[in-house]
């Protein structure tokens, strides 16, 4: 006789997830800017170049998700879903050739940032799902599709 009782989430979460992709960014930007400063000390310029521009593009990502999911946008939550799963699964491939290929375990840090947050994120967000209802007067990108005429004045 087990029913499951659904429970009552608190809307604070969001604010939680928000801050969590918010350091999630932070450490992609800090991970640009070693990436530009090892390729031009080490001499491999387009390497840091790629590298450099690949964290900043995903950084770029993680903070137009974080402001959408303040927002209680679902184009952002959808977003965050798709990044988060592959961080994920990028994590876990590394891991396990970390572990099959070099006879070591993943580093600490490496492990917490691209499994347990991703997977605190996705479970969060599934949690939250209610929160991120449609509103007809909003487009994909959270802009107004309807003008007040006092705003254009």
């Amino acid at each position: 006789m087990s029913q499951r009782s659904d429970k009552a989430v608190d809307p604070g979460l969001i604010d939680v997830v928000w801050a969590i992709i918010l350091i999630q960014g932070g450490v992609m930007i800090l991970s640009a800017f070693e990436g530009f400063i090892g390729g031009f000390f080490f001499g491999s310029l387009p390497a840091a170049l790629s590298v450099g521009g690949l964290s900043l593009s995903g950084a770029f990502l993680a903070l137009l998700s974080a402001r959408g999911i303040r927002h209680r946008r679902r184009w952002a939550r959808r977003l965050t879903f798709i990044a988060e799963w592959l961080v994920l699964a990028g994590g876990l491939l590394n891991a396990f050739a970390t572990s099959l290929l070099a006879a070591e375990v993943a580093g600490l840090v490496s492990v917490l940032m691209t499994i347990v947050v991703p997977l605190t994120v996705i479970i969060m967000l599934h949690n939250l799902r209610s929160f991120f209802a449609v509103d007809q007067s909003e487009d994909e990108f959270g802009g107004q599709l309807v003008m007040d005429l006092e705003q254009v004045r």
